[in-house]
């Protein structure tokens, strides 16, 4: 699994604001649902440590799994795009999990043509 982190600099100079940056998590969810909309408890797993790091430097995260329960409250994909693009608009750093996510490409497509300044990626 590789991942691509991209981060959105703000023009900020106070270090005891970084706490106020929001982080947008973007990863892949059909394809670790069952045929019961059950995630995969490994995949679940995962995604939580991250989302649990990610909430030690901000006190604003969103992730869309969060949002849908893990699986257990899945919004319909015209439902959703709306929601995340407004959750995109006010975040400062995009942590991304490509794989071979259709959704996933969009919301990196987002935040490169919403062109926030610094925006930096690489392949880990």
């Amino acid at each position: 699994m590789s991942f691509l982190i991209i981060r959105i600099r703000t023009t900020r100079d106070k270090k005891n604001e970084e706490k106020d940056k929001k982080i947008f998590i973007a990863c892949p969810i059909t394809k670790y649902l069952d045929s019961n909309k059950i995630i995969c408890p490994e995949y679940e797993e995962f995604i939580k440590i991250i989302y649990n790091k990610c909430c030690k430097f901000s006190g604003n995260v969103f992730l869309a799994l969060e949002r849908e329960r893990y699986g257990k409250a899945l919004m319909e994909g015209h439902e959703c795009t709306l929601f995340d693009y407004r959750e995109m608009l006010d975040s400062d750093i995009v942590i991304a999990l490509p794989e071979d996510s259709m959704g996933v490409a969009v919301e990196l497509g987002w935040a490169s043509a919403m062109r926030k300044p610094g925006t930096t990626s690489g392949l880990w």
